[in-house]
Order: structure tokens, then sequence, then C-alpha cells
């Protein structure tokens, strides 16, 4: 294939990678659209010559076979679970999206997409974030950013929890890419960056979605040390007074975020002192316990979904929870404690495979001169982490959204990993 058409078709890999992050939260299910151009154009792309790798020559990187067989062992679970336990086809449908996205990790490796693309994708993605949350509460007047309504096209398909969490992400990774611009000195990419990173993590505070602030800290810290010879004392400080400052300006526009931290705290001092359960963390709590209790007997395989729900009741009608969360269809809001309960050890290791997997490259390929990578591997870890926190509260992977975000965005970013590591 001749340079120019090689250079051709790096361009489509990269707007449909670039698009990704930009469609995920344009719309209610911009995701499902972004997911699938995305796919089906990459599964074009694998039959598509390369003069640098062939399909056969990707496969073969121990990086890849690491990332395919924990994607695959994960979707296998699940399949072994629905066999075992008498389960629905439909089972399998959530966790398939990993499987998915293995076309487009071989595709973006086969055909590279332009790094700064994918990057500035990213960066819009998180200003639409926030802008799409600021017309939900200011001009729509919704008590919470990404509050899905039906009955108003702009509210279609979205959900608060996840939204938000993808909100959030999308602004960390822009606060990755403002660092790597300053190390340039391209500052008005930084300033650009930045209002990406300030926007998508307003959006995400508008929301309301608690748990996309647990690990808020931690992300923080480690991008901090690892770019301890850039984070002087002060701009340290600068940063955190920032982040302080969006978390005030959130609070400002929206009485709701306010609400809502004092209504956690508020709930886990019932919850303890035995005043009120049936509240949304004391409910989140009994479904912990449930999941919990389910796990213990069943240990190996897990109990599956039917009889998760069947001991569920049981434990309602033995007093163990309230009857009201007994009789409750939903996930256990956890997704440790879900895949515990439904899969057992077995799928309670297939799940950190998935995010442990890409970790370790991620972290193992960030031990590299070039800044460039450093800001690819960077974004990787920062969205793992914040995956982590938001998985504690959540359980992101029974909804499409959260396994279609974490999957497509992980790949992308190994993708552009694996292809620059040798620079």
């Amino acid at each position: 294939m001749s340079l120019v058409k090689s250079l051709k078709v790096n361009q489509i890999t990269s707007i449909v990678v670039a698009a990704f992050p930009i469609l995920c939260l344009s719309y209610g299910k911009g995701y499902n659209l972004a997911a699938i151009l995305l796919f089906l154009t990459s599964l074009c792309l694998l039959f598509v010559k390369s003069e640098e790798k062939t399909n056969l020559q990707i496969l073969k990187d121990s990086r890849v076979q690491m990332i395919i067989s924990a994607f695959v062992l994960y979707f296998s679970l699940f399949v072994l679970s629905m066999i075992m336990k008498n389960g629905d086809f439909s089972e399998v449908d959530m966790p398939s999206r990993v499987i998915l996205s293995i076309p487009v990790l071989l595709a973006a490796i086969k055909h590279p997409p332009k790094v700064n693309w994918v990057l500035n994708g990213f960066v819009i993605g998180a200003v639409i974030a926030g802008c799409i949350a600021l017309i939900h509460t200011e001009y729509l007047n919704q008590h919470r950013a990404f509050w899905g309504n039906d009955s108003i096209y702009w509210l279609k398909g979205y959900m608060a929890i996840q939204s938000g969490n993808m909100a959030m992400s999308l602004g960390m990774i822009s606060l990755v890419i403002s660092v790597f611009y300053l190390k340039f000195n391209k500052y008005f990419l930084a300033v650009f960056a930045v209002t990406g990173a300030i926007l998508g993590i307003l959006g995400s505070l508008l929301s309301g979605s608690r748990g996309g602030w647990i690990f808020l800290p931690i992300a923080l810290i480690y991008l901090i040390y690892v770019n301890r010879d850039v984070f002087s004392l002060k701009k340290t400080s600068l940063l955190v007074i920032s982040v302080l400052f969006v978390g005030y300006t959130a609070m400002h526009l929206n009485p709701e975020v306010t609400s809502r931290v004092s209504q956690s705290i508020q709930n886990v001092q019932d919850y303890t002192s035995n005043k009120n359960t049936y509240t949304s963390v004391g409910i989140r709590f009994q479904l912990w316990e449930s999941a919990i209790n389910s796990f213990s007997h069943y240990p190996v395989f897990g109990a599956g979904y039917k009889e998760r729900l069947v001991l569920r009741k049981e434990f309602a009608e033995s007093g163990a929870i309230e009857q009201s969360v007994g009789n409750n269809n939903t996930h256990s809001h956890n997704q440790y404690l879900e895949d515990l309960s439904v899969r057992g050890s077995l799928g309670f290791l297939a799940l950190l495979g998935i995010l442990f997997t890409p970790f370790y490259i991620f972290k193992k390929n960030n031990n590299n001169s070039n800044l460039e990578i450093q800001a690819i591997n960077q974004c990787g870890i920062i969205s793992i982490i914040m995956m982590l926190g938001y998985l504690l509260s959540q359980a992101m992977f029974r909804h499409n959204s959260g396994i279609i975000f974490y999957s497509i965005v992980t790949v992308i970013f190994l993708a552009l990993s694996i292809n620059n590591s040798k620079k």
C-alpha cells in the first residue's frame, strides 16, 4: 500500500477513534452510535493491508495476547454461569461488549490514529459533557444533570450516575492532557485541555453522582506524583484550589450537590444507629450485605442471577435485610460484590483481570522518557483509577453505557500505548 493510501487509512482511524469521546455524552445514547461506528470501521480496517504490521504480527505481541485473554476470560465466565445456572441468553449480552472492543484494539494498532487527534477528541468530549450538564441544570431546570426523561428530547437516554461518571473520566483525562501540553509549552492547547477538565468535572458534580467523586483525590495524587518534576508546591496548590473552586461553583449552580453530600452523611449516621435503613445509602448497604451472603453460599461459581434474587428474598424473610429490599430486583450497586455474588470467586478474578491487565501494561509502558508516551499511559491509568472508584457504589458494567465506555476508552489508549512504546 502506498504512503498516501496509508495516510488516508490512518486518517479514517483517527476520525472514528476521536469521535468516540466526542459523541459519548453529546446526546443520551451517543456512546452507542460512537461504538457502532468505531466497531464497524475497525472490522473493515482489519482487512486493509498495512506496510508496517499484519494481523498475525499484532496477535503475536504478548501485550495484545494478555488483553485479549483477559477480555475473553471475562466474557467466558458469563457464558459458563449462564449454562451452569440455567440463566437467560440476555445475561451474556452486556459482557459481549468487551469482545466487540477487540477488533477496535487490533485495528488501532494496525492503522495507528494520530495521537493529537485522539487527545483533543477527549478534551472536546469533556467540554461537551460540561456544557450539556449546564444546559440540563441551568436551562432545563433539572435538579440533576443527565437526569433521563423520555418526554424531553435533551434528556432522553441519559442516566445521571452513568453519565456523571463518564463526564468525570473525560474531565480527568483532559487534566492529564493539559499537563502534557504544559510540558511542551503549548499554552493555548493547555488552556483548552484545562477547560475540558473543569467542564468534565463540573458536569459530574452537577449530576450529583457521588460515586464519581470517591477516587478523585487518589487520581489527583497519582497525577501530581508521576509529574512531580512539573508540579511544584505552587502549582500543586493551584491545582487543588482549582478543583475546590469547581466544587464550590457546582454547589452554587445547583444546591442539589450540597444536599446530596449532606444526605450521604446523614444516611450513614441513620443506618449505623438503626434509625432509618431505607435510604439511598442504606439500601446500598443492605444490597451489599445480601451480595456477601449470596457469595458465602456459592463461593466458587456464584449464585447466578436467578438464584441471587431467590436468596435475597430469603434474607429479607429472615430479617437480615428489609423486606422491601428483598423484593428489589436490581443489581448490588457495587460491581465487585455483584460479580462475587453472581459468578463467585472466578467471576471476581475475571473482573479484576479486565481492570488490572490494562493497568499493568500502562504502568510498564509509562517507564519511557518520551513525554507523548507518558501522557498516553497516564490517561489510561487515570481512567482505570476513576473506574475502580465508580465500581464501589455502582455496577457500571451492568449498564450498556458503562461497559462500552470502559472497554472502548481502555483499548483506545492501549493501542496508542503499544504503538508508541518503542519510541
